[in-house]
Protein backbone atom coordinates (compact mmCIF):
# COMPACT_ATOMS: atom_id res chain seq x y z
CA UNK A 1 0.00 0.00 0.00
CA UNK A 2 1.68 3.52 -1.11
CA UNK A 3 2.04 6.18 1.77
CA UNK A 4 -0.13 8.33 0.34
CA UNK A 5 -0.17 12.26 2.23
CA UNK A 6 -3.49 13.37 3.25
CA UNK A 7 -4.63 16.58 2.72
CA UNK A 8 -4.84 18.75 5.67
CA UNK A 9 -8.89 19.23 6.71
CA UNK A 10 -8.91 23.00 7.57
CA UNK A 11 -11.43 23.19 10.58
CA UNK A 12 -10.96 26.24 11.70
CA UNK A 13 -9.81 30.06 9.92
CA UNK A 14 -6.84 29.63 11.27
CA UNK A 15 -5.06 27.91 8.77
CA UNK A 16 -6.90 30.55 5.82
CA UNK A 17 -4.26 33.04 5.41
CA UNK A 18 -1.90 29.87 4.27
CA UNK A 19 -4.32 27.55 2.47
CA UNK A 20 -7.38 28.93 1.51
CA UNK A 21 -7.60 32.49 1.17
CA UNK A 22 -4.68 32.75 -1.43
CA UNK A 23 -2.64 35.75 -1.95
CA UNK A 24 -4.89 38.50 -3.69
CA UNK A 25 -7.91 37.73 -2.56
CA UNK A 26 -10.01 40.57 -0.92
CA UNK A 27 -10.04 38.88 2.32
CA UNK A 28 -6.08 38.21 2.11
CA UNK A 29 -5.38 41.26 1.11
CA UNK A 30 -7.37 43.02 3.83
CA UNK A 31 -5.67 40.88 6.38
CA UNK A 32 -2.57 41.75 5.18
CA UNK A 33 -2.76 45.16 5.16
CA UNK A 34 -4.26 45.53 8.53
CA UNK A 35 -1.93 43.19 9.91
CA UNK A 36 1.29 45.67 8.03
CA UNK A 37 -0.23 48.89 9.86
CA UNK A 38 -0.92 47.40 12.77
CA UNK A 39 2.92 46.13 12.98
CA UNK A 40 4.05 49.63 12.41
CA UNK A 41 1.66 51.11 14.71
CA UNK A 42 3.26 48.71 17.33
CA UNK A 43 7.20 49.74 16.40
CA UNK A 44 5.53 53.34 16.64
CA UNK A 45 4.29 52.83 20.41
CA UNK A 46 7.68 51.60 21.42
CA UNK A 47 10.35 53.23 18.71
CA UNK A 48 9.47 55.39 17.64
CA UNK A 49 11.52 53.42 15.00
CA UNK A 50 12.51 49.99 14.65
CA UNK A 51 16.18 50.29 14.97
CA UNK A 52 15.20 51.88 18.39
CA UNK A 53 13.91 48.80 19.14
CA UNK A 54 15.88 45.34 20.98
CA UNK A 55 15.85 42.16 19.27
CA UNK A 56 13.72 40.93 22.11
CA UNK A 57 10.72 43.77 21.71
CA UNK A 58 11.35 42.60 17.72
CA UNK A 59 10.77 39.27 18.10
CA UNK A 60 7.42 39.65 20.51
CA UNK A 61 6.37 42.51 18.10
CA UNK A 62 6.67 39.76 14.94
CA UNK A 63 5.05 36.93 16.86
CA UNK A 64 1.96 39.38 17.96
CA UNK A 65 1.36 39.73 14.74
CA UNK A 66 1.16 36.11 13.32
CA UNK A 67 -1.18 35.50 16.14
CA UNK A 68 -3.72 38.41 15.74
CA UNK A 69 -3.36 37.14 11.65
CA UNK A 70 -4.46 33.83 13.13
CA UNK A 71 -7.44 35.22 14.54
CA UNK A 72 -8.03 37.67 12.18
CA UNK A 73 -8.15 34.84 9.98
CA UNK A 74 -10.44 32.59 12.68
CA UNK A 75 -13.14 35.23 12.83
CA UNK A 76 -13.35 35.83 8.90
CA UNK A 77 -14.07 31.61 9.08
CA UNK A 78 -16.48 32.17 12.05
CA UNK A 79 -17.89 35.14 10.33
CA UNK A 80 -18.56 33.14 7.40
CA UNK A 81 -20.07 29.92 8.78
CA UNK A 82 -21.46 30.89 12.23
CA UNK A 83 -20.70 30.42 15.55
CA UNK A 84 -22.07 27.12 16.03
CA UNK A 85 -21.31 23.92 13.79
CA UNK A 86 -24.33 21.58 12.70
CA UNK A 87 -24.73 19.90 16.16
CA UNK A 88 -25.15 22.89 18.10
CA UNK A 89 -21.63 22.71 19.37
CA UNK A 90 -18.83 26.13 19.44
CA UNK A 91 -16.99 25.77 16.52
CA UNK A 92 -13.27 24.20 16.90
CA UNK A 93 -12.09 27.31 16.04
CA UNK A 94 -13.64 29.39 19.43
CA UNK A 95 -14.01 26.10 21.18
CA UNK A 96 -10.25 25.61 21.32
CA UNK A 97 -8.13 28.28 19.88
CA UNK A 98 -9.02 31.24 19.65
CA UNK A 99 -8.99 32.08 23.30
CA UNK A 100 -6.16 30.35 23.72
CA UNK A 101 -4.24 33.30 20.70
CA UNK A 102 -6.10 35.87 22.63
CA UNK A 103 -4.43 35.17 25.90
CA UNK A 104 -1.23 35.11 24.41
CA UNK A 105 -1.17 38.01 22.40
CA UNK A 106 -2.71 40.05 25.97
CA UNK A 107 0.09 38.90 27.72
CA UNK A 108 2.56 39.24 24.50
CA UNK A 109 1.46 42.62 24.82
CA UNK A 110 1.83 43.27 28.99
CA UNK A 111 5.08 41.66 27.93
CA UNK A 112 6.15 44.53 26.09
CA UNK A 113 4.92 47.12 28.64
CA UNK A 114 1.85 48.09 26.44
CA UNK A 115 -1.31 49.45 28.29
CA UNK A 116 -3.93 51.24 27.10
CA UNK A 117 -3.89 54.73 26.11
CA UNK A 118 -3.46 56.72 29.35
CA UNK A 119 -6.42 59.68 30.28
CA UNK A 120 -5.56 63.34 30.46
CA UNK A 121 -4.15 63.94 34.15
CA UNK A 122 -6.89 66.31 35.86
CA UNK A 123 -6.30 69.96 35.35
CA UNK A 124 -5.19 71.55 38.27
CA UNK A 125 -7.27 74.65 40.43
CA UNK A 126 -5.13 77.06 39.22
CA UNK A 127 -4.95 76.14 35.92
CA UNK A 128 -8.90 76.35 35.71
CA UNK A 129 -9.04 79.57 37.71
CA UNK A 130 -6.44 81.14 34.75
CA UNK A 131 -8.54 79.72 32.05
CA UNK A 132 -11.51 81.27 33.44
CA UNK A 133 -9.65 84.83 34.09
CA UNK A 134 -8.48 84.69 30.43
CA UNK A 135 -12.05 83.54 29.30
CA UNK A 136 -13.51 86.56 31.32
CA UNK A 137 -11.09 89.26 29.62
CA UNK A 138 -11.86 88.22 26.19
CA UNK A 139 -15.09 88.97 26.82
CA UNK A 140 -14.50 92.41 28.18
Amino acid sequence: MANKRRKRQIKHGGYELIARAGAGSPEHVEVVEYLIELRADLVSDLGPKEVDLTAAERILIDRIITKIGICRCMEKHIARLGIMDSQGRLRGALKAHWLAYDNSITRSLAALGIHTRKEEAPRSLSDIILEAASEDEADG
